[in-house]
């Protein structure tokens, strides 16, 4: 566990210093999930984030940005599709569970929305 964890943050690193593009803030699917679970301090394979990212990139109307967020001491993933009647609509927790969220935890989690926290982007 301390052998994947250690390579985990390894990649993480790796990927804090590779060359500037205009892509550097969107990861590919592996970049993804590897972060995510140093994120969640989960050195599973995330196979529910491997498949909301399979999702994004074979459904136009699940194409969009994935977020993980900081909410509440934990960390939480907000998939913010591009066409969208309900944004924060998709939002989950490190095992992958949709969170029932009220109208005033949306917003807070929505108000913490940046660049740095997209861990993966639609490429097409």
């Amino acid at each position: 566990m301390i052998r994947l964890t250690g390579v985990l943050f390894v990649v993480f690193l790796a990927s804090c210093f590779r060359a500037e593009t205009p892509y550097r803030h969107f990861p590919m699917e592996e970049q993804a999930v590897s972060l995510a679970a140093v994120k969640c301090q989960n050195p599973s394979e995330m196979d529910w984030l491997r498949e909301v990212i399979k999702q994004a990139e074979a459904d136009y109307k699940y194409k969009g940005s994935i977020y993980a967020l900081p909410f509440h001491n934990e960390t939480v993933f907000l998939h913010d599709t591009w066409i969208s009647d309900c944004t924060g609509c998709y939002v989950y927790d490190c095992e992958g569970e949709p969170l029932a969220l009220t109208e005033a935890e949306k917003s807070e989690i929505l108000a913490t929305v940046k660049d740095e926290y997209v861990i993966y982007t639609s490429t097409r």
